[in-house]
């Protein structure tokens, strides 16, 4: 070796340092543009929500992410708001998660169920005892009244026969008085020719004034019954009257109308104190249980799951594309197969998006429209209520067709 020659292995572990150093400063600067490019760039709606089959890329008009839901969207049935429903508790739930009900069926009980059951049965108890007192007293005074009009009809009608009879007697009575006194003008005649005895003359003078003391006699009758007739008329008239009156003041005393508002009042009340499904469909969850407090929170939540829907948020840009009857294809891991179904509704505002991509680089903060899509095997969604799902919204025939012609030159 020469002097001040550099040793070959010296030069050698030099040209392999400087090497590492060059590769390195290369890989951290790629790093840097993949890093920067990876947080720069969002990405496009249908990246976002999967990517779709080559030979379906040109009728997909939107892809989006979406849950699965029942038609009648889930319900959540909670207590009344009220005075005094925050300091009730819940009794039970009487429903389990899974079970199918129908409308009307009770699904929770309050603590206060019982005392408002309570208070509706006294009530229930006063309206029927005065129910049973105004029936009482209606049938007594109807039967007063009945009387009376029976009054009624004997002095206008028998009373008055007696009266007619009476009055024939009277007219009886002037007939034999005037026969009476023309056998006494004869007999005075014969007794003036001496024709017969003073014995024969009194006694005719006797008939006569027999006739005269019987006219008289009908003739106070006749009086006395068309007085008395007249007479129970009036006090007939007068017990009817008072019949009537005392009924329509013994039915007002009787408060059957305010215990019959009572009694609705209590029904009501009661009422309140159970929780009725609002609808027919299925259990979905249990939120509350017996000793809880109610609260604002919903005691549980419920859905028709007869039938599901697919609700996909659309981006803001691809919405346009959208139309009702337009076909979709629904797919997640948790499926084992892609669902299918039809748009039906298109929402008519715009929100943020509620289903977030499991990609970290998505865009979190996007403007969508709700579309709900009809599913067509609704039985095998039944039980993913809320599931994430990748939703592809395709055109139909007749905008295939239109699309064609507008790229035909």
């Amino acid at each position: 070796m020469r002097s001040g020659s550099i040793p070959w292995k010296t030069l050698l572990i030099l040209l392999i340092g400087g090497g590492a150093v060059v590769a390195g400063v290369i890989m951290v600067s790629n790093s840097r543009r993949s890093l920067a490019s990876r947080t720069t760039a969002k990405p496009s709606p249908s990246q976002a929500a999967g990517t779709t089959d080559a030979s379906d890329d040109h009728r997909v008009v939107a892809s989006a992410l979406g849950r699965l839901e029942p038609e009648s969207e889930v319900i959540q049935v909670g207590a009344p708001i009220g005075a005094g429903f925050f300091t009730d508790r819940v009794a039970r739930v009487s429903v389990k998660e899974g079970q199918r009900v129908h409308e009307g069926d009770d699904l929770a009980y309050l603590e206060s169920h019982a005392e408002r059951l309570a208070e509706r049965n006294y009530a229930a108890s006063q309206l029927r005892e005065a129910k049973g007192r105004l029936e009482a007293e209606t049938a007594y005074w109807q039967a007063l009244i009945k009387e009376a009009e029976i009054g009624i009809q004997e002095a206008d009608k028998v009373e008055q026969l007696d009266v007619q009879a009476q009055e024939a007697q009277v007219r009886e009575s002037e007939a034999d008085l005037a026969t009476a006194k023309a056998d006494l003008r004869r007999v005075k005649v014969l007794k003036y020719r001496n024709a017969i005895s003073q014995e024969e003359y009194e006694h005719q003078d006797l008939t006569l004034a027999k006739s005269q003391e019987a006219l008289a006699k009908a003739k106070a009758i006749l009086i006395k019954n068309t007085i008395g007739r007249e007479t129970h008329l009036l006090k007939a008239k007068a017990q009817l009257k008072s019949a009537q009156t005392n009924l329509a003041r013994a039915q007002s005393a009787v408060q059957v109308d305010s215990l019959g508002r009572n009694m609705e009042l209590a029904e009501a009340r009661l009422e309140r104190t159970i929780i009725r499904a609002p609808m027919d469909g299925q259990i979905l969850k249990v939120l509350a249980h017996a000793g809880e407090r109610v609260s604002n929170d919903p005691i549980l939540k419920m859905g028709n799951t007869d039938q599901m829907d697919a609700v996909a948020e659309v981006y803001e840009t691809d919405i346009g594309r959208v139309r009702i009857g337009q076909k979709a294809r629904i797919t997640s891991p948790a499926l084992p197969q892609p669902l299918t179904g039809t748009v039906v509704r298109i929402g008519l505002m715009i929100y943020k998006n509620d289903v977030l991509h499991v990609d970290p680089a998505a865009d979190a903060d996007a403007r969508v429209v709700e579309v709900r899509i009809r599913l067509d095997q609704s039985e095998r969604a039944a039980s993913l209520n809320y599931l994430q799902v990748d939703v592809k919204i395709f055109q139909d025939d007749k905008d295939s067709h239109a699309s064609a012609a507008l790229l035909t030159p």
